[in-house]
């Protein structure tokens, strides 16, 4: 079975739009990453209806075969964006410990997950994007204790009480 190049093509065109999708370190996703990312669909688009028509035209022309190829890959494209799309912004191989709000100065939310593995992600949302830190964390009675990856800034306070009844974050270091 002789695999084409573009349907080679058509695969790394389908993998371009993972590294905006994938964040091993903090970062920041916004509006701008949505239009890039929606420029590889539109390019994906365009090679895959070149292929599908030029298949076509060896239907009608060459009498040969439909292939299917383009097809599945364009379903495993469509299915694959469509759940990096809905959890890029989920740790899906981390349990959650749990939710803890905190109301910033800007009126802005400001949302810490902790993690059952001592480590935590702060959200904070912005108009056209929110970003993400990551760190590690202790807790003693009610206290948390926060440490950043990047020791640079800080995205908010690093001590905080902690009310797990109401699950907010109250900082203790202004």
């Amino acid at each position: 079975m002789k695999i084409r190049k573009r349907y080679i093509l058509l695969i790394l065109i389908a993998l371009l739009p993972i590294y905006k999708f994938i964040h091993l370190d903090d970062y920041c996703f916004g509006d701008e990453d949505l239009v890039v990312v929606g420029a590889f669909v539109v390019l994906f688009f365009i090679v895959f209806i070149v292929i599908l028509f030029d298949n076509l035209y060896s239907i009608s022309v060459q009498k040969e075969l439909f292939n299917f190829r383009p097809i599945i890959i364009a379903v495993f494209y469509g299915l694959g964006f469509f759940l990096f799309l809905k959890y890029h912004e989920k740790n899906v191989l981390k349990n959650s410990g749990g939710v803890y709000n905190i109301r910033s100065a800007e009126r802005k939310l400001v949302q810490v997950t902790i993690f059952t593995d001592n480590t935590f992600e702060v959200k904070k949302e912005g108009i056209n994007e929110s970003c993400f830190n990551r760190g590690s964390y202790k807790i003693k009675k009610d206290t948390l204790f926060l440490s950043f990856n990047k020791k640079d800034n800080y995205p908010t306070d690093t001590i905080y009480q902690l009310n797990k009844k109401e699950k907010l974050l109250f900082p203790l270091n202004k």
